[in-house]
């Protein structure tokens, strides 16, 4: 959101356990919610000139260009993932994705992610339209 600034959100569980972390995102920014009974996390779209938040889905989620991406376990070996407008309004509709894929953030190229790969953490950019690799290898820092 923005450093050194302290809001007060509504919209948000009234909950003193809560774990909250968020990132910009276009306009607004989003925020992944989660607590110790709570079921695994929510994620909440939040817009800065009401400053009110919006619970939009539950998963685990990353920063998109135009909205979030949001991974879902649909069993313990099966997920999909989501792309999710800030206003609620579904994007991309769930297409299976590998659970071990961990989305950093969706840049110009596709999306960005991590995994665990026999012990040693692998990078890889997917293509937002069909998840198909584009590129794997280490670590990826940085993508220009």
């Amino acid at each position: 959101m923005d450093a050194g600034t302290k809001l007060q959100v509504g919209g948000l569980p009234d909950r003193t356990d809560l774990v909250v972390w968020g990132f910009p995102v276009a306009e607004g920014a989003v925020m992944s919610v989660d607590c110790v009974d709570c079921g695994g996390p929510d994620v909440y779209s939040f817009d800065r000139r009401s400053n009110q938040a919006v619970k939009v889905a539950g998963g685990v989620v990353a920063p998109g260009l135009d909205g979030e991406w949001i991974k879902e376990y649909v069993t313990e070996t099966q997920c999909v993932v989501s792309k999710i407008g800030l206003d609620g309004a579904m994007l991309m509709s769930g297409k299976p994705i590998e659970c071990g894929f961990n989305i950093v953030e969706e840049v110009p190229l596709g999306l960005v992610v991590w995994m665990e790969d026999f012990g040693a953490d692998t990078g890889a950019v997917l293509a937002v339209d069909d998840l198909r690799e584009i590129h794997r290898g280490g670590i990826i820092h940085a993508v220009a």
